[in-house]
């Protein structure tokens, strides 16, 4: 998935609701600077923001990203507060090592980071980056809604 697939779909929901850059921004607490950064396609928003988008436009964040063609449309809400995201995605990438008979050292290599990185999310309680978040989806064949905790 690229920032180019998330970036044009950005911006399709902003024409079809008839969003400026500025009202995105206010409408959704993000920096003015941010949503322009995410229009031109130089980064993806960090993931309690990709959840506020896609809680805004009523969409999956699978689709946002461009992990899904289906737009999800509907009463997509996260049903968890953003606190208790991070600890249930450690315990859905500790089964996934007991299931696959992995190490963190190799968890880190199959998601191309270092293994410090993943250490911090074990144990300093850090998010991945939502870049991180979509290789995640893509290895363990859950969906990024499920891994954020909005299905």
């Amino acid at each position: 998935m690229s920032l180019q697939i998330f970036s044009a779909r950005l911006i399709d929901l902003m024409q079809f609701n008839s969003l400026s850059k500025h009202k995105l921004a206010d409408e959704t607490g993000a920096q003015r600077k941010s949503v322009i950064n995410w229009v031109e396609g130089r980064n993806y928003p960090r993931p309690n923001m990709l959840i506020k988008l896609a809680n805004y436009f009523r969409v999956s964040t699978d689709y946002l990203v461009g992990l899904s063609d289906t737009n999800g449309r509907g009463d997509y809400v996260c049903k968890l507060e953003y606190e208790e995201i991070q600890p249930r995605l450690i315990a859905i990438l500790e089964d996934y090592m007991k299931c696959k008979h992995l190490t963190k050292y190799a968890l880190s290599k199959m998601f191309g980071m270092e293994q410090s990185t993943l250490e911090r999310w074990f144990k300093k309680g850090a998010m991945p980056e939502v870049s991180v978040l979509i290789r995640i989806s893509e290895k363990t064949n859950k969906s990024l809604d499920y891994l954020l905790g909005r299905e």
